[in-house]
């Protein structure tokens, strides 16, 4: 039995692989092509550190920084580094992290196909947050000191609330208080401290630009990059509210089979159930859910294969929300590698 699991395992690897190299090549294409792509994202964060709050969000400009006001404070020691070092040291920082969150979860061949996936890849390629948002999001799921895991629930809020959206929801199922007081009362200071410092027009700029950035996107097709459901309808010209609502009900649903899971499936359901029911984001956001799904490859899930080689973006997210659903209901008890006890009974 175990000779024929390992036969799979080689298989959905393999696969993944072959999925990996392919994006590898075309995305090295496509920057060769299109060099302004390069760490495009970053070049976002990059310029509104060098601009007032009402600036970052003025229409027209090379690159659009849609984020929430509250970043605006987290990126501003950008304004001291020149581009291609800050690029270069956040994105490195940013897998290092990836990688170390992944430790206690993950063996080190593991970590390396996690790395080497298409949404990491593609984030770190744009210059993405993601990568480093996901191993912060790790972290607060496993740490035992559960009101420092809230405040960093907060702060992955203040920056991408499309990863967290659901958090709240599976704090409340576990009941998990110092977490959940200390996340909102974090995210709630960010808030206020913005409103503080850049003042109430950081936010009106930032609500005005918002149709603006959409237009962007529908005009580029970068929606065709859309994990999100009722964000992806928007580039199939369907109504997005059917597949929003479609989207909190699965998520709630998936929170609830996950709440007794271990921390690893924890961070993979927060993500998930968040993106679900998110109004908006891009495949790159598949990162937190990455490392749940290449422990699953090593359990030869060819669902898990095919939702992280991140193929059709909201199809992919599908695919991942079945498959912890499958191990959060049934735990596999496979003694390979760091499979044994991947969710608690």
């Amino acid at each position: 039995m175990k000779t024929v699991h390992n036969l799979f395992k080689y298989r959905m690897v393999l696969m993944l692989a072959v999925a990996a190299a392919g994006n590898f090549i075309w995305l090295t294409a496509w920057i060769v092509h299109n060099p302004a792509f390069l760490g495009m994202d970053f070049a976002a964060y990059w310029r509104a550190a060098h601009q007032t709050a009402v600036q970052a969000y003025a229409p027209g400009q090379s690159v659009q920084f849609p984020y929430l006001p509250t970043m605006l404070m987290w990126i501003s020691p950008l304004a001291l580094v020149p581009f291609w070092p800050a690029y270069l040291l956040f994105m490195s920082a940013s897998v290092w992290a990836f990688a170390l969150a992944s430790r206690p979860h993950l063996s080190r061949p593991q970590i390396l196909l996690a790395i080497a996936s298409p949404p990491i890849i593609n984030g770190v390629s744009a210059g993405q947050c993601s990568v480093a948002l996901a191993a912060a999001l790790l972290w607060a799921c496993g740490a035992r000191n559960r009101i420092a895991a809230g405040i960093v629930l907060g702060l992955i809020a203040s920056i991408k609330p499309q990863l967290v959206l659901m958090a709240p929801a599976l704090l409340l199922v576990r009941r998990d208080w110092p977490a959940f007081w200390a996340a909102g009362l974090t995210w709630a200071t960010t808030i206020v401290g913005t409103l503080a410092v850049l003042g109430v027009g950081a936010w009106q700029a930032w609500l005005a630009f918002l149709p603006y950035y959409h237009s962007v996107l529908m005009r580029h097709d970068r929606l065709g990059m859309a994990i999100a459901p009722s964000f992806a309808a928007q580039y199939l010209h369907l109504p997005a509210m059917p597949f929003a609502i479609v989207g909190i009900g699965f998520g709630l649903w998936l929170i609830w089979t996950a709440r007794g899971s271990t921390p690893l499936v924890q961070c993979a359901v927060i993500a998930c159930a968040s993106l679900l029911s998110a109004p908006s984001a891009m495949v790159y956001d598949l990162a937190p859910v990455i490392p749940f799904l290449t422990v699953e490859i090593w359990a030869a899930s060819f669902v898990a294969a095919l939702a992280m080689s991140g193929g059709i973006a909201p199809i992919s997210l599908l695919l991942a929300g079945l498959r912890i659903h499958d191990v959060a209901r049934d735990p596999p008890r496979i003694e390979d590698d760091r499979i044994v006890g991947l969710a608690t009974a």
